[in-house]
């Protein structure tokens, strides 16, 4: 069974605890419009077989299309039944890999990109002797316009450091330009970390032994 099979069955039982007379097709539409489609027919046209592949990362979902089509439909959802979708949906083995978020949570992805990601940018501002800690970013700006429409690319800077050990603990202040291109109607594949150049002065810094670096809000199937 795919996984767009496994969240239908999914969101019908927990719809169903409330709304006993859905059907099962009735909440695959409510699932369409989760991701962006008028209908069923359409994202099997349009979109399906990328959300079933290998190349989209992150779906960035519509929370309040899923409810309006619900109800168009003569089934009063709220978004609290909803939002119960979306927490069984979001757990490791059902999403398939993919990441369930919402435009504002792509923030994230852009410093998770910064931060797992290698690049040549940062090779040249490490040298051979320093061993590298985690980078760790400051804030982050997305640079496209007009977010709450998905673009065909979302551009975004961060601001950040590079973090070395040597004798001591240093850091290089950077700032960064993150990519994710467009691959379906609400679907974007993985960020690729274009830049990564120097700003401002090194400096040291403490350690924060306790920080594991965890992305919170967005649930995979890694």
């Amino acid at each position: 069974m795919d996984k767009f099979s496994k969240w239908t069955g999914l969101a019908h039982s927990i719809l169903a605890t409330s709304h006993p007379k859905i059907k099962l097709n009735q909440a695959r539409e409510c699932l369409a419009a989760w991701l962006g489609h008028r209908t069923y027919a359409s994202l099997r046209v349009h979109d399906l077989d990328v959300l079933l592949g290998v190349v989209a990362k992150y779906v960035v979902v519509d929370t309040q299309a899923a409810i309006v089509r619900a109800n168009g439909i003569g089934f009063p959802v709220t978004r609290e039944h909803w939002h119960a979708v979306e927490m069984a949906l979001k757990p490791s083995g059902i999403s398939g890999g993919l990441w369930l978020i919402d435009m504002q949570t792509m923030l994230l992805a852009a410093r998770l990109t910064f931060e797992d990601q290698p690049h040549p940018d940062i090779d040249a501002i490490c040298t051979p002797s320093w061993m590298r800690d985690n980078p760790l970013t400051i804030s982050t700006v997305c640079q496209t316009a007009d977010v709450d429409i998905p673009p065909l690319e979302l551009r975004f800077t961060v601001h950040g450091e590079v973090r070395v050990s040597a004798d001591q603990s240093l850091a290089f202040p950077v700032i960064a330009q993150a990519l994710f291109k467009r691959v379906g109607l609400r679907l974007y594949a993985e960020g690729e970390l274009l830049s990564v150049r120097r700003e401002g002065e090194l400096h040291t810094y403490e350690p924060d032994f306790d920080s594991d670096g965890e992305l919170y809000g967005m649930l995979s199937d890694d």
